[in-house]
């Protein structure tokens, strides 16, 4: 599984993470089994797709969860493409 970028969120209010880390776009990678093996099928809360943005980010837990509101509903979404974007399971 490769860890090229698959998508890039420019966030619209810069996360500041820590005393000098100021985050202005999240660079998503395709998900793996492993990153979603304790994601719910049905349920999810958006603690669930914060969990999951960070995996797919390189960026921790913690810094997620200081973006914004609006930022955090795109967030999602981008989580949310990278479930679904790629070839079928099975396909030929």
């Amino acid at each position: 599984m490769s860890d090229a970028v698959q998508e890039t969120l420019k966030l619209k209010n810069p996360i500041q993470f820590g005393k000098s880390e100021t985050i202005t776009e999240l660079k998503f990678r395709s998900a793996t089994g492993k990153d979603l093996e304790d994601f719910p099928i049905t349920g999810a809360t958006m603690g669930d797709y914060q969990r999951i943005a960070a995996r797919l980010t390189g960026h921790p837990n913690a810094a997620i969860k200081l973006a914004s509101g609006s930022d955090i509903f795109a967030i999602a979404g981008a989580v949310e493409r990278q479930l679904a974007d790629g070839p079928a399971s099975g396909a030929t």
